[in-house]
């Protein structure tokens, strides 16, 4: 009887043990997780602050190609579309 107590003991002694190193695997995994988190985020408000930042600077656009002389005759006020 002494020796069913001593191994049940022993059992429960294994089970929390493992209980716990499984406990600390999950405390490791949830604070990576948090620390990637929080890197990723970081990372993503540096992000929109630059693009923020270069939106409010104008925006230098090519100039426009040479146009016909047609469509600018065309375009006239006075001309036979305009009318």
């Amino acid at each position: 009887m002494a020796e069913s107590i001593d191994a049940q003991a022993r059992g429960v002694e294994e089970a929390v043990r493992y209980g716990q190193a499984a406990r600390a695997e999950v405390v490791t995994a949830i604070v990576t997780a948090n620390e990637s988190m929080s890197q990723s985020a970081a990372q993503l408000s540096r992000t929109v602050v630059e693009l923020v930042a270069r939106a409010k600077e104008p925006v230098a656009l090519p100039a426009g190609p040479e146009l016909p002389a047609a469509i600018l005759q065309q375009a006239r006020p006075g001309s036979a579309l305009n009318a």
